[in-house]
């Protein structure tokens, strides 16, 4: 797998070094004298380069601006003459500081593009990295960045293919390309309304929480998971994904981790990019056409941002190892989607001390795909979503370093399946048509505080403090043809009150000189929750780091994460079936053959929060050395209890397996029977469904199956996570190169007291045990030569017997990038990209049924090779 990988990025570096052009290292800058924060935001969008700077400290600074052919170091030297700042490089960071430190006026090589920096941007606020409410904080926990640019160069057009290609993130989950038959896997294996969730370690998509700017987005569907492709790509500067749990920061949900997406702030100007692509083997043809506009006028600034994009079907047809479903005409493995998406963001200066911010979006969905159950009967799912979501809030400058926020959100997703329709093949008749729909609405108003409290050798100590309340609704509505009016099928509401606390303390720093211990840090928070459906819980982390010299940064961490249960999980209809004990598995339970069996399924109100323990260490080493080199390791464990399931999984085995013996009440007695009929909320001897195909008999009920959704499951992961980055100067440009890679070694699940362990990772439709993603990036002026190598390993085909392991998979991705500052059009960006340049096929994997693929949708595309080209205009 290693000599794979090692030849692949051989290959793929080679191709960026012999194709590199003797382009210009240099190019025009018109930057005229003024402010110097106005020079640095003008130098950031015409250099296309990343910087850092405090806002509050340069905003009355000025610069003599800089015009004329420059490279970007000389450009930004000019800026900064006589300004009073100066560069200050860390790593593969480049930050504007007071000068008079040591610091140079010389900037370094700009980030290297891989998918585990730590770049920043040029921002009008206070730098706050996600896993800290602390300005300046450095979190103890790993987070990794994905910038605009990178993403670029990657190849990827919507936030959900840049998080699908993260190696510590599952493509399982509510993802475009997810087959029906999945849901083996569990239920939130499924492509129902053409939503991209996140889905870190592959804990679930509702144990990672998604962010906007700080501010949750709304729940996705039925299983409690955020759409990430609601954002449109060109209006996001970065995000930064916290792989680790912190609900001690942000509360429910962040067990595997946290993702926040960050907005571009004070972009000047206009563009408007075409993209059209498709995939060589067939179908997947794509149409995207994205508008962005910005304006900032010194106290306040706004973002409006337009994408529609349009993507055609995958037929199985159009790929040869899936030939033995054309049997059903027009058979879909990757559906068609069409998306609408706007995004509005503005900041104003409402005096001196006080900010007035706003993030909104809105957008509206279409996904389709055809898909088979025999020979003759096939079934059509049409999904409608429309989501919209709107944080204002107001940021206050108290004084004395201290700063106050009161903010609120509101939003809304609607999903519905207004054309899911069962036919016959053969005569077109309609067997039957549903209407599903689902609502997820939350609203927010939270009030924090944060500043210095008091200064230690070490430096000064920062604390966050803050509270709010959270309130959530779902409702399912099911309405088959000819019932009449939908009516409800399930639904309620959950709400909290919470008040956290986070400090940093830093013990030990540079300036004090003790011998192997640079600096010293610890980070503390607490959060308590107060909710309506289950009561309070309390949850704390610690984290510490400690530079142990210069280039060497230890760091661990220790906290507790929870998840509160779904408002699915506890609202879902209340279902009883009655049913024969044979077909529970009665007979070799002795059961009489007319022994009769009762099945409960549905909702809980019942359920406890789910609750994990997270462990991580790590190092990040830059040595003197070798300039331009960071390696990065972390060690990584979750211990994950009162996971909710449903826990009959194989119905024939309900009365005989031992793992489902504590949900199985042999020899029922009267009140037991009243009490199943009660919780249904039915009258007695009424059942939902009567699978039996004769008459209730409560003397022959020979057990009760409770199949409800309950606390039951224990998961426990531990992996390593790896990464390097190299940036250097190569062939009169600047090269980057970059690996990550995510072992995940040990994953166990226990699905109740009584069950064997059971793999939740290298298995089919769980997460491969190791994803690696290899990049090279050489560029010169405007022109970017980029390629990336993905590995996902094999995984255990538990669908035959005996289990077999099947293959990996390995693909290529190469993407060139020209920016032209000026021509006889005006500024203007090229970008073609080949994804799978070459055409990498899915393993094999048996398929659960006849008309199932034969691949394993949740890990492995089956897209083959695509090809896109966009161009950008600017104005």
């Amino acid at each position: 797998m290693i000599r794979t990988l090692a030849a692949a990025l051989a290959t793929s570096t080679c191709i960026v070094a012999l194709a590199a052009p003797a382009a210009a290292q240099t190019r025009d800058y018109n930057i005229p004298a003024g402010s110097l924060k106005a020079a640095l935001d003008a130098y950031v969008r015409q250099s296309g380069r990343q910087i850092v700077y405090r806002a509050d400290e340069v905003r009355t600074a000025r610069s003599p601006g800089v015009r004329g052919q420059q490279s970007a170091d000389a450009a930004l030297a000019a800026l900064l003459a006589g300004s009073g700042f100066a560069t200050r490089t860390d790593g593969n960071l480049i930050a504007i500081v007071k000068a008079g430190n040591g610091d140079s006026g010389s900037a370094a090589p700009p980030p290297a593009a891989a998918y585990a920096g730590r770049d920043d941007d040029a921002v009008d606020r206070a730098i706050v990295v996600t896993g800290s409410r602390i300005r300046g904080g450095r979190p103890s926990s790993p987070v990794v960045t994905i910038s605009a640019e990178e993403m670029r160069l990657a190849g990827h057009n919507s936030l959900g293919e840049a998080m699908r290609a993260l190696p510590q993130n599952f493509s399982g989950g509510q993802n475009p390309g997810v087959a029906p038959g999945a849901t083996a896997g569990g239920p939130a294996n499924q492509n129902v309304t053409g939503s991209s969730s996140l889905n870190l370690r592959g804990l679930g998509p509702d144990a990672s929480l998604t962010l906007l700017n700080g501010t949750r987005l709304p729940y996705d569907g039925f299983t409690q998971a955020a759409d990430l492709s609601v954002i449109p790509t060109a209006a996001i500067q970065r995000v930064e994904i916290l792989l680790d749990g912190a609900s001690a920061i942000y509360g429910s949900d962040a067990v595997g981790g946290v993702a926040n997406v960050i907005l571009r702030r004070d972009y000047e100007g206009a563009q408007a990019t075409a993209r059209y692509g498709w995939a060589t083997d067939g179908g997947y043809q794509q149409q995207q056409y994205t508008v962005l506009g910005g304006h900032n006028w010194g106290s306040g600034g706004l973002l409006i941002t337009g994408d529609y994009s349009h993507n055609s079907s995958v037929k199985a047809s159009q790929r040869d190892y899936l030939s033995y479903l054309s049997s059903v005409p027009g058979y879909e493995i990757y559906p068609r989607n069409k998306q609408f998406s706007a995004l509005f963001s503005g900041h104003q200066r409402l005096a001196d001390f006080v900010e007035l911010s706003v993030d909104s979006y809105y957008t509206s969905r279409i996904n389709a795909f055809l898909t088979g159950s025999s020979s003759t009967v096939a079934t059509y799912f049409e999904s409608k979503s429309e989501v919209w979501g709107v944080a204002p809030a107001l940021s206050f400058d108290i004084g004395q370093d201290w700063n106050l926020r009161l903010s609120g959100s509101m939003s809304r997703n609607v999903s519905s399946t207004p054309a899911r329709r069962t036919f016959n093949i053969l005569t077109g008749v309609t067997t039957s048509r549903t209407n599903l729909r689902n609502t997820n609405h939350s609203e927010s108003v939270a009030l924090e505080t944060e500043g210095r409290l008091f200064s230690l050798p070490g430096g000064d100590v920062r604390v966050s403090l803050g509270g709010g309340w959270r309130r959530s609704f779902f409702e399912n509505r099911d309405l088959i043809t000819g019932a009449g009016t939908a009516t409800p099928n399930g639904g309620g509401d959950d709400s909290s009150y919470y008040g956290y606390g986070e400090v940093n303390i830093p013990v030990v720093s540079e300036e004090q000189g003790i011998p192997l211990v640079r600096r010293f840090a610890i980070n503390a928070a607490v959060r308590h929750e107060n909710y309506d459906s289950f009561g309070g819980t309390t949850t704390p982390k610690v984290g510490a780091l400690w530079g142990v010299a210069k280039g060497l940064d230890l760091r661990a961490s220790w906290g507790r994460s929870f998840k509160v249960p779904t408002l699915l999980q506890q609202y879902t209809s209340r279902i009883l079936y009655l049913t024969s004990a044979a077909y529970l598995g009665g007979a070799q339970a002795g059961a009489p053959a007319d022994g009769q069996g009762i099945l409960l399924f549905g909702g809980n109100q019942d359920l406890r929060p789910e609750r994990a323990e997270t462990l991580s260490a790590g190092f990040t080493f830059k040595p003197e050395f070798v300039p331009g080199l960071e390696l990065e390791a972390n060690w990584f464990q979750v211990d994950y209890r009162d996971r909710i399931i449903a826990p009959i999984t194989v119905f024939n085995q309900a009365l005989t397996n031992p793992a489902y013996a504590e949900f199985a009440q042999f020899s029922p007695s009267a009140a037991d029977i009243n009490a199943a009929f009660a919780w249904a909320g039915l009258p007695q001897g009424t059942f939902t469904y009567n699978l039996l195909g004769s008459a209730y008999n409560s003397s022959k009920v020979f057990a009760i199956v409770s199949g409800q959704y309950t606390n039951a499951a224990r998961d426990l992961l531990r992996g390593i996570d790896l990464s390097a980055r190299y940036a250097t100067r190569a062939v009169g440009g600047r090269l980057a190169l970059s690996a990550n890679g995510s072992w995940i070694t040990t994953a166990a699940r226990h699905a109740s007291s009584t069950s064997p362990e059971t793999a939740i990772a290298g298995s089919i439709f769980y997460p491969a045990k190791f994803r690696g993603r290899l990049g090279a990036n050489w560029s010169s002026g405007g022109f970017s030569l980029a390629s990336n190598v993905n590995h996902i390993s094999g995984v255990i085909d538990t669908n035959v017997t005996p289990n077999v392991r099947r293959g990996s998979m390995t693909t290529a991705d190469f993407v060139v990038d020209y920016r032209q500052a000026q021509s006889p059009i005006g500024a203007f960006r090229l970008n073609l990209s080949v994804m799978n340049a070459f055409n990498a096929a899915p393993p094999y994997a048996a398929p659960i049924g006849n008309f199932r693929v034969a691949y394993d949708s949740t890990n492995y595309s089956s897209l083959g090779r695509t090809v896109s080209l966009a161009l950008t205009k600017e104005f």
